[in-house]
């Protein structure tokens, strides 16, 4: 899997849960710049904040790396502003599939 979009699907799952990246932050103990960078491509996104995420969102952490892998075979870029609904169907399919953790 494409490491530099494990970032952008964080970033896609935040914004979907409509968080903030500060609401977020402070939530994870992390800065806004940090995530942002790793959000971005700056920085990898360790395992542990794919894990922080997940929790911090209620979904399975598989469910995460299995929308950065779609992300990358559907080859939506980071970039990409125009396949917005394409990426959230995406996602409700991931979820829907691993649904959320109990």
């Amino acid at each position: 899997m494409a490491k530099d979009l494990m970032g952008d699907a964080l970033r896609r799952i935040r914004y979907y849960n409509d968080t903030s990246s500060a609401d977020l932050a402070v939530a994870l103990s992390r800065t806004p710049s940090h995530l942002s960078a790793i959000e971005h491509g700056r920085h990898p996104a360790s395992r542990k904040l794919v894990r922080a995420y997940a929790k911090h969102f209620n979904i399975h952490e598989v469910a995460v790396y299995a929308f950065a892998q779609q992300l990358e075979r559907l080859d939506i870029l980071p970039s990409t502003q125009g396949k917005a609904i394409e990426c959230i169907k995406v996602f409700l399919d991931i979820i829907e599939k691993f649904g959320h953790k109990e």
